[in-house]
C-alpha cells in the first residue's frame, strides 16, 4: 500500500510539471525540435554553401547540439562542436553550451580552445508568426526564424570580431 501511494504521489507530481508547460510553449518546443543542416553562411559580404560551410544543429529533448565547419579560408580552417541543455519556458527560450571545442589551422598546425562562444546563457522570447516562431535575443543582436522546414539564425555582432553572420538551416528530421 505504501509502494502504490509512493507511485501515485510521483504521477501527480509528474502531472503538474507537465501542466506547467502551456499550450505555446508546448506548440514552440515541438516546432524548434530536430535536426538542422547547413544550407548556406552569409558573412555579410560573400554567401558561402557546402562544402565550404558545413554543419548541423540539434535540439531534442531538451539537449543542444551544434558542430560547424568552415573552410571559407582552406589555411585557416575552423571547427566548432558544442553541447549543452535548452528549453522552453514561458515564451522563453533559453540554451547553453556548457561543453564547447573550437580548433582552427591546418593539418600541420592547429589550435584547440574550449571556451564557449558566449558567457552563461542566452535568452530569447518567441513570438509566433505566419511561417512559425521568431525568437528574439533580448539584447537585440540575435533572432532566429523557426519554419517547419528550416532555420534562419542572424547575428550581428558574431563572434569574437562582432561581425554580422547569418547561417540558414534546413530540417532533416520530421
Amino acid at each position: 500500500m505504501k509502494n502504490l501511494l509512493f507511485v501515485l504521489l510521483a504521477y501527480t507530481g509528474l502531472s503538474i510539471c507537465q501542466a506547467q508547460h502551456s499550450d505555446s510553449d508546448r506548440k514552440a518546443t515541438q516546432l524548434l525540435s530536430g535536426i538542422y543542416e547547413v544550407v548556406s553562411w552569409h558573412d555579410g559580404t560573400t554567401l558561402h554553401v557546402p562544402p565550404t560551410v558545413v554543419g548541423r544543429w540539434s535540439f531534442i529533448e531538451g539537449k543542444v547540439m551544434c558542430i560547424i565547419h568552415n573552410r571559407v579560408n582552406p589555411d585557416e580552417s575552423k571547427s566548432a562542436i558544442g553541447w549543452g541543455y535548452g528549453s522552453i519556458s514561458d515564451g522563453i527560450f533559453t540554451y547553453a553550451y556548457p561543453e564547447f571545442i573550437t580548433t582552427k589551422g591546418s593539418k600541420e598546425a592547429s589550435i584547440i580552445d574550449q571556451s564557449s562562444p558566449f558567457e552563461g546563457e542566452r535568452k530569447y522570447k518567441i513570438t509566433f508568426t505566419s511561417y512559425g516562431i521568431l525568437m528574439k535575443s533580448f539584447e537585440g543582436t540575435q533572432t532566429w526564424e523557426i519554419h517547419k522546414d528550416k532555420m534562419v539564425y542572424t547575428d550581428h555582432e558574431w563572434g569574437p570580431d562582432k561581425k554580422y553572420a547569418q547561417r540558414t538551416w534546413k530540417r532533416i528530421t520530421e
